[in-house]
């Protein structure tokens, strides 16, 4: 695993999955770099660090039994909550991590989530084919390890009729979740984009978003926001 939150929801996932079902004398070990991308690695370097592995021992498997169940739970408050008071000394980056998953909940300000911020962000910039786009928000935000696919997914969201932040041409026509055609395609940010970069509408308030950031349903009337601090219930 990475120390972005792509990999840390993933391996505090298996974590948990395996405290409950290590037996007594069993030999777990885990590779997870605190800055090195795996997948840019040499081969030389995989097989030191794989002599390097570390135990995956009873603190780090009660931290995952704590943490799993905040981050599956249906109110934010509760891993917010759990950020604030638990001790991360078994792994420490993993609060960090946490925070951006939070961060992933519509922002206080606007609507946008960290991600959105930046995609859209990037698209003020001046309209960008999809590779220069991937390419800022990795730029932005490199500890979330997002990959092209995710942000297609986004970039569609943000770009769907009833409130689009972005206009967006591909090779294929109208823009579709598949990688054909994405590498050339044209995003540009709109009026209503612009209008809620900064911070003029809200974008929880003309969007109808419907998708899960760990348990929580983020729809129009989700109750929780991002404040930049930690998820915060509004009315």
């Amino acid at each position: 695993f990475e120390e972005d939150v792509f990999c840390q929801i993933n391996y505090l996932q298996a974590l948990h999955w395996l405290s409950a079902r290590v037996r007594p004398g069993s030999r777990i070990t885990y590779v997870c770099p605190p800055t090195e991308r795996l997948g840019s690695v040499s081969e030389q370097r995989l097989r030191e660090l794989f002599e390097q592995r570390q135990p995956v021992n009873r603190n780090l498997l009660e931290l995952a039994a704590r943490m799993w169940p905040a981050v599956a739970a249906d109110d934010a408050s509760e891993l917010s909550e759990r950020i604030a008071s638990e001790d991360f000394s078994a792994w420490p980056l993993l609060r960090e991590g946490l925070q951006r998953q939070l961060a992933r909940l519509p922002g206080s300000t606007n609507g946008l989530n960290r991600l959105e911020q930046a995609i859209v962000s990037a698209a003020a910039a001046g309209t960008k084919v999809f590779t220069d786009l991937f390419a800022a928000v990795w730029t932005s935000e490199p500890d979330y390890g997002v990959g092209d696919m995710q942000i297609v997914r986004y970039v569609l969201d943000l770009a769907h009729d009833d409130a689009a932040l972005l206009h967006v041409t591909t090779s294929n026509g109208r823009p579709r979740m598949h990688a054909s055609g994405w590498t050339n395609g044209q995003i540009a940010i709109t009026d209503l984009g612009a209008a809620i970069l900064n911070g003029e509408q809200d974008y929880m308030h003309v969007a109808k978003p419907d998708r899960y950031v760990g348990g929580v349903h983020v729809t129009r009337g989700s109750p929780f926001r991002w404040d930049g601090r930690t998820a915060i219930r509004i009315a």
